[in-house]
Formats: C-alpha cells, structure tokens, sequence
C-alpha cells in the first residue's frame, strides 16, 4: 500500500515517500485531496494532466501517487524487504517566463533549483532535449534520503521541474523520460513548485563570453591559468578544471585524472583571472589533457558553459 504523508517542512524539502523512498526538494504543501490528473484523453497505461500539458506512458511496476495539483508523482513495487513502494519520479511545474529562449530558461530554473538546494558544491550540467524541448540536467543534487537527478525542461515560456531519486537515472526512469509526450494544456499552469524560473526575459549580455587557459608545469603541481571575459559585472563564477593525463612508462604516479573548482568573481567590467592547481608533477606523464568549464551564477541574464581542451606532449 502506498502512503503518503505531506508536512510542514523548509521550503527546501518536501517529504514525497516514507521508508524507502526519497525525500525531493520544493516547498512543502499544506494537506490537499487527492490529486486527480486533470484528463481530456488518455489512452490506456498512461497517465495524462491537462494542466501540465504532459502525459506518461507507466513503466512496468509504475503507479501514481496522490500528489497536490501541479505536479505528477510516480511510485514502484517495494524491493525486496521494503514496506513501502518507493517514489521514481516527480514532475512539476516550475513556473512560466515571457522569455522565448528554452536554452536560457532551463538554465536560470536549474540556478534556481540549485540555490534552492543551498548546496555549497559544484555540478556539471548537461544539456538534454525531450521532444524538441530543452532542458539541463544535474546529478547528484542532495535531497532528504541520498542524491537524486534533477532535469529543468523548459518550453515555449513554462517550466518544468522533474527529479528522479538515485545519482544517476536508472532504467525505468530513462524509459519514462524517453515515453514523455506532452499534450494540450487546459487552463493556467500550475504555479511553481517551489522559486521556479524568472518570470521575464533578461538582458542579453553585451558581449559573448570567452575563456583562454594556460598551463605551467611546475616541480610538485600544474598550474592551470584560467582568462576570461564577456561575463556580466560582479557575478560569481564557478571553474571546474579537469585534468587527465597519461604517464610515462616506469612507476605509476598517484594520479591520472583530477577535478577542482573554484568560484572567482568577475570584475566591473566582466573579466576574471584566476589560477587552480592540480597537484600532480607534468613531468610524470608523456600527455595531459586540461578542460576547464565556467558557469555564471547569473544565467538568468546569461548562460555558458565554456571550455578549452590543451593536449601537451613532452
């Protein structure tokens, strides 16, 4: 039997399942009836909600849960000494925007998610598309009972918030997402679940944003010197560098890959200058392979994801 139990939280966490299930971000709800998914048509096997404009095809073992309006839940069969069935995946709005550029809007809505969160860590984002939609997805978010998945879909002005418990999507959670179709809406869209995107467009930037990366090999550690311009004034940064490298024949040194971030702020006229090392000794290795990616706090007014590649042979 499926339970679920809806109270007063921060507006972080929404507490979705009991045991065994998965604690996902937004704000909490008061008590509401039963959520009935507002239907025109829908054909068997699937669930449809007009308000939302979206209809799923269920994955073997999939039902929905009751959820308040503006937003689909899905649970699944209890595993194998679970009392209770486990929540797989949530859909809901997250809100409408006058801004026409799906790209933009998707990554303001994950800015916002991630805020939400108040996650002091880095993601790497990575662009999705679901029917001509488009979207940005982060593992790795935190939510009540361990990581889960997040995707920002956005869409002709609105919205759409999904979050699938686990680090990565498993395979029924990819067979939904795949099966999602959307459908005509009827009436207003929900309001969002929680701070949901800008309602308006933003200015563009002024100039498009561009990285250059240099290296210096010093006795202990790489030097990996990071320029940048085109950002907006005074926003916040974050570099994420990637290292591999591929060592030369002889001792194996403790390294052949290494991530760091750091988060710099732009100056007043939209530059930064900043340096992350990566403590491996380049003379260890006969090639390495430096990425660095820069992603603005500020993609409400403009979003990239920017990165330079140096192959070095020694």
């Amino acid at each position: 039997m499926a339970r679920t139990h809806i109270r007063p939280l921060s507006a972080l966490t929404l507490a979705a399942a009991l045991a065994g299930g998965a604690v996902l971000p937004g704000h909490a709800h008061a008590a509401a009836a039963p959520h009935t998914p507002r239907v025109v048509s829908c054909p068997a096997g699937t669930v449809c909600d007009a308000s939302l404009g979206v209809a799923l095809p269920l994955p073997a073992g999939w039902t929905p849960n009751n959820y308040p309006p503006g937003a689909l839940e899905f649970i699944a069969r209890p595993t194998a000494g679970a009392t209770y069935r486990v929540v797989r995946l949530n859909i809901a709005s997250w809100g409408t925007t006058s801004d026409r550029d799906d790209a933009r809007v998707a990554a303001a809505g994950m800015d916002a998610l991630i805020r939400e969160t108040n996650s002091a860590r880095s993601f790497m984002r990575v662009p999705v598309h679901f029917l001509g939609a488009s979207g940005v997805l982060v593992s790795g978010l935190p939510g009540g009972t361990g990581p889960m998945t997040a995707i920002i879909l956005a869409r002709a002005g609105i919205a759409y918030k999904i979050l699938a418990p686990g680090a990565t999507l498993a395979p029924d959670q990819r067979q939904a997402l795949d099966s999602l179709r959307f459908i005509p809406r009827v009436g207003p869209f929900p309001p969002a679940n929680g701070v949901g995107v800008p309602p308006t467009a933003s200015a563009p930037a002024t100039s498009a944003a561009a990285l250059i990366v240099t290296t210096a090999a010093l006795t202990t550690e790489l030097a990996v010197r990071t320029r940048g311009t085109g950002f907006r004034a005074g926003a916040i940064v974050t570099l994420r560098a990637a290292w591999t490298g591929a060592p030369r024949p002889g001792p194996r040194p403790r390294y052949t890959s290494y991530t760091t971030t750091r988060s710099v702020r732009a100056d007043r006229t939209g530059a930064l200058d900043a340096t992350l090392d990566i403590p491996v000794s380049p003379r260890a290795y006969a090639a390495y392979t430096v990425r660095v990616d820069a992603t603005s706090d500020r993609a409400a007014a403009r979003s990239a994801t920017l990165s330079t590649h140096m192959d070095v042979s020694r």
